[in-house]
């Protein structure tokens, strides 16, 4: 199997999904499952990595430490890939990244899932100060039931993740998997095959 994994963050950028994506493809690679991530080009460039593909982006308005591919230069590498190359493609951010991958999963007529880390709601009204709180969580509740609607399956990494998703009204398909310890990962890897045979 082959997993396609698409992500607005990853290293040299150090937060919770750079961590937990590394050991995804770490552990999926101790299942056979090859897997190829397409993320953002930080500055200073750093020196090519297998399995890594990299996307020309630019700084963030207010946030320093993240960048925002470009969307061109995005479809353009996703484009790119041989027909055929991956059975499965694994969302990691709900940014440029969600819409991306859920366009070329279409294309190439692969199912798709989506790995919901962060409870949005509680981060929206820092991007947008403007939108009074009560608003932002209902339009963050609403972004996501449309978001996880989009996709054949979602990952949470924990229980209360899942719960919150149910919550909203999510009828997509969850499975719960705190992706830092090994062996879970494993029954995640063991939930995406039976995914892509879905599709």
């Amino acid at each position: 199997m082959r997993v396609l994994f698409i992500s607005d963050v990853y290293f040299p950028r150090v937060n919770g999904v750079s961590t937990s994506i590394r050991t995804f493809r770490e552990d999926l690679a101790s299942c056979d499952v090859e897997t190829l991530l397409v993320a953002p080009r930080y500055e200073p460039e750093l020196a090519p990595e297998h399995g890594i593909l990299r996307v020309p982006a630019t700084r963030v308005p207010r946030d320093p430490e993240d960048r925002r591919m470009s969307w061109r230069a995005l479809k353009r590498t996703l484009d790119a890939l041989p027909h055929g190359s991956f059975d499965l493609v694994h969302i990691q951010t709900p940014f440029l990244a969600h819409y991306a991958g859920v366009r070329c999963a279409r294309r190439a007529g692969v199912a798709c899932v989506a790995t919901y880390h962060t409870f949005f709601e509680e981060y929206l009204h820092h991007y947008l100060p403007v939108i009074p709180r009560p608003v932002s969580r209902l339009l963050a509740r609403s972004f996501t039931r449309s978001q996880c609607a989009a996709v054949q399956a979602l990952i949470a990494p924990s229980e209360p993740m899942r719960e919150v998703l149910e919550a909203y009204g999510v009828r997509t398909p969850g499975h719960s998997s705190p992706i830092s310890v090994g062996w879970r990962t494993r029954r995640t890897s063991a939930f995406c095959c039976r995914c892509s045979r879905r599709c």
